[in-house]
């Protein structure tokens, strides 16, 4: 392992700070690139030899790896992926084939014009514009950061995956006993606009500026919020041919708007718009009926689309900070990404199911408007409803009071839960004096109202530890009960518990991989019903994890964590209807595009890069940076060069045996406890030994579907031995 160097604290460098650290790296290896670098002699090579190296991969956590490439930081940020250009309003599609690819040439013309930019100003229009920023790592002209920036496995699936589903999906309580894990309904959030008067406004400067169809209408488009953008793809069904859905970040849906404003087809939704310019869309007018059509920029249909085809549009004029982005008549589609301050994501509607029937009339069918912007808790929704039920009139002091704590969209789904039709009234205040109105005439709706809000709450909350009493208890005993291999480092006994505080990547692949399968399956291998729903979706995901951390990999190894991977997460978003998806766990869907580039994990994960790290935090030293580095580095070639000097003479080598011996002892030597990430070494061959079953025996024997074998563990090719 080569150190190049330690990048001094006490804390981390900034975004533009750790580029001065990368050019220092990038200037060796672009020689290495380029001519290449002749060494006048090597161990094999007598008479020297040329050699070539190049910068595969960036292994770094999730911030890390954001830092070096110089993508945006944030992981809940809109632009969240590293490797697709799915936007985080769309994390909720699981579909891989709905996942727009980045373009790596727009990366690099986004990066490149960040470096050249005048000013703050326009870096900072160009990073909101692409996400992107400039890396020295550009300059390396084969870096592909998409492609050569790891999703590591050990934070996606052990630290996050793993533990993610263990504390928020099965959830550990001592206090209470084990339960079905219940969740209450899901909580649609909205990914488009409704009837805000700030976004219908920027809705209509957005059209304006598609219709008018000017040279820097690719500029305009990208000053706008990505919901006013998704909403336009949405209701004139603009997007990219290759997929089925309207998905992708903001750059992304304004190349799509601005290639499909160019359309003179006449089954292009194009005409439908100009034929309907100033209004805005059917299903737009739907969700705000009470507002006023826009008055002015009146023009005929006929003459929108002689415009359209001539190309005789005026340039209305660029942005602040003008860029020589492409022009309309250009439709190279560059990867979209969203600006940095737009970085609390709206988790996906069901808006998806919508899109994904082709409309090519969106004049003929109109989405059903059944979705919500985000609502209060199911406990504050309840209340606000005892609050209306209470009240006799609008005109009450009471009612005025509370007038100002309650929302127009939290009356319009107290409306729509009690079956009133309130398009027709444009205001809150009408829509309030309505609501009181109408449960105060009604009381079989009073009572329709608070049955939908009045889940059992004490059902919920006994019932919302997978992990309860009992389970733990039961865990625990199991846990002393097994013996664990030597190379296996054993999890803390009393885990889950409240003092014993974090684990590490190791302990909780060790305990969902060994100690949880087998208690679990003892206990609920044989029921029916939610917890045996709820074994099987965990089982899958350790069935998973195995594929993923196998110290050999073929395409049919691949193919199955895909498979398995895809469907633990269908069964997730079915056993925990409230649960969205996070970003890492999004990132594991993409750990089989790693196996398929890097192969084994082993020779791409972190945790032989974390060994080091632990060890030079624990490493004496006097803290001359600069010569520290120079110092590790002159001792590895002194012992490569030992090494290689007795290889070359028997006669020395013999002699000096057992000191060979004890040398690569000390090399192969773990110097911290992430031991299972080496269990199976690619050189000792398990295929064939008796007691041993492969990935595909297992899902035949029933592992994944409960059955327990009380003296073996197949699951991890070890024999468990019960005292």
């Amino acid at each position: 392992m080569y150190l190049a160097g330690v990048i001094p604290g006490p804390s981390k460098p900034s975004n533009e700070q750790i580029n001065h650290y990368l050019k220092l790296v990038v200037n060796d290896f672009k020689s290495f690139w380029h001519p290449g670098v002749r060494f006048t002699r090597t161990f094999k090579h007598r008479f020297g030899r040329l050699a070539k190296a190049m910068v595969v991969p960036v292994v770094c956590d999730l911030l890390g790896a954001r830092q070096v490439i110089g993508y945006a930081a944030a992981p809940s940020a809109h632009y969240f992926c590293t490797v697709c250009d799915l936007d985080i309003d769309d994390i909720e599609i699981i579909d891989r084939a709905q996942w727009p690819a980045k373009s790596e040439s727009d990366i690099r013309v986004f990066a490149q014009r960040y470096r050249d930019a005048s000013d703050e100003k326009e870096q900072a229009y160009i990073f909101q514009a692409s996400g992107w920023r400039w890396s020295p790592l550009f300059e390396l002209e084969y870096w592909k950061p998409s492609l050569f920036t790891v999703v590591d496995s050990m934070h996606s699936l052990d630290l996050n995956l793993l533990g993610n589903h263990c504390r928020n999906l099965l959830k550990i309580d001592l206090k209470v006993s084990g339960g079905e894990a219940l969740r209450p309904g899901p909580q649609v959030l909205l990914k488009r606009i409704t009837d805000n008067n700030n976004e219908l406004q920027a809705l209509d400067a957005c059209q304006d500026a598609i219709f008018d169809n000017s040279t820097a209408l690719l500029d305009l488009l990208l000053t706008f919020h990505r919901r006013v953008l998704y909403s336009f793809c949405l209701d004139y069904d603009v997007r990219d041919e290759r997929l089925d859905v309207v998905v992708g970040t903001k750059l992304f849906l304004a190349k799509n708007i601005v290639s499909w404003r160019q359309r003179t087809d006449p089954n292009s939704t194009v005409h439908i718009f100009l034929n309907r310019y100033p209004r805005l869309s059917l299903a737009q007018e739907e969700l705000s009926p009470g507002r006023q059509k826009k008055k002015g920029r009146e023009q005929d249909a006929s003459e929108a689309t002689s415009r359209s085809n001539t190309g005789d549009i005026q340039d209305s004029g660029s942005l602040n900070a003008p860029l020589p982005l492409n022009t309309p008549s250009e439709s190279s589609a560059f990867p979209g990404v969203v600006s940095e301050d737009e970085a609390v994501g709206i988790a996906a509607g069901n808006w998806e199911s919508q899109s994904r029937e082709r409309r090519p009339d969106p004049e003929s069918q109109l989405p059903e408007v059944d979705v919500w912007p985000k609502l209060p808790s199911r406990t504050t929704l309840r209340n606000f409803a005892n609050h209306l039920i209470s009240f006799n009139s609008s005109s009450s002091e009471e009612a005025k009071k509370f007038y100002g704590r309650i929302n127009k969209s939290t009356l319009q789904y107290f409306c729509h839960i009690i079956g009133e039709d309130v398009g027709g009234l444009s205001g809150k205040q009408a829509i309030y004096e309505h609501c009181i109105q109408t449960l105060n005439a009604d009381e079989e709706k009073q009572v329709q109202l608070i049955e939908a809000l009045s889940e059992d709450l004490k059902v919920l909350q006994e019932g919302a530890a997978f992990l309860g009493k009992d389970v733990m208890e039961a865990v625990w005993s199991d846990m002393k009960l097994t013996r664990l291999p030597l190379w296996i480092t054993p999890p803390p006994h009393d885990w889950g518990t409240p003092g014993r505080g974090k684990l590490s990547a190791n302990n909780w692949r060790v305990i969902c991989c060994i100690h949880l399968p087998i208690t679990l399956i003892r206990l609920y291998g044989k029921e029916s019903g939610r917890k045996k729903k709820i074994l099987d979706n965990f089982m899958v995901l350790v069935a998973a994890i195995r594929c993923a951390t196998r110290a050999v990999t073929s395409p049919q190894h691949i193919e199955s964590y895909n498979s398995l991977i895809q469907q633990y997460t269908s069964g997730v978003k079915e056993l925990f209807p409230d649960y969205h998806i996070l970003p890492s766990h999004h990132g594991a869907l993409h750990i089989g595009d790693m196996l398929q580039r890097f192969g084994p994990k082993h020779a791409h994960d972190s945790p032989h890069y974390e060994r080091y790290i632990n060890f030079f935090h624990r490493m004496n030293n006097n803290n001359k940076l600069g010569d520290l580095e120079g110092t590790l580095l002159r001792t590895a070639v002194r012992c490569a060069n030992t090494v290689a000097l007795m290889k070359d003479n028997p006669g020395l080598l013999s002699c000096a045996e057992n000191m060979i011996t004890s040398m690569k002892r000390v090399e192969e030597e773990q110097l911290r406890g992430f031991r299972l990430a080496e269990l199976f070494n690619p050189q000792i061959q398990t295929a064939g030994r008796p007691g041993y079953l492969d990935d595909y025996e297992y899902h035949e024997k029933g592992i994944v579907h409960g059955i327990y074998h009380p003296q073996k563990c197949h699951l991890l090719h070890l024999e468990i031995q019960t005292i």
